[in-house]
């Protein structure tokens, strides 16, 4: 844990709904470790992709690991294995620089 909050810093994370918060807090619950990665510094990916016009529909039917095939994106990766967070990062990072090329993302989004 501490190698990831070294590795942040005071940066935000981003996820799809509570991806990140779950996990992370779960885990450091088991295993007795206290979480020094803040709840302000997530930040859910989907508030984002409505700023950029995605329906609530279209949110609610997709996953992070989806959002790069529904918007028609092919990546080079080996695999496509949804749920696996290196896919599923790849995914969401190819599905924001898509929106940014099509002028549809403020970056300011992303700190807000």
């Amino acid at each position: 844990m501490e190698n990831f909050t070294n590795f942040i810093g005071n940066r935000y994370t981003y996820s799809y709904g509570k991806d990140f918060l779950r996990p992370i807090i779960q885990s450091c619950f088991y295993t007795g470790t206290f979480c020094k990665v803040k709840a302000k510094q997530t930040r859910d990916i989907r508030k984002i992709l409505l700023k950029a016009n995605m329906s609530l529909e279209e949110i609610q039917s997709n996953s992070s690991g989806s959002l790069a095939k529904h918007f028609g994106i092919n990546f080079d990766f080996d695999f496509e294995h949804i749920h696996d967070a290196r896919y599923d990062a790849m995914s969401i990072i190819a599905t924001l620089r898509h929106l940014e090329n099509q002028n549809r993302l403020d970056i300011n989004w992303l700190i807000e």
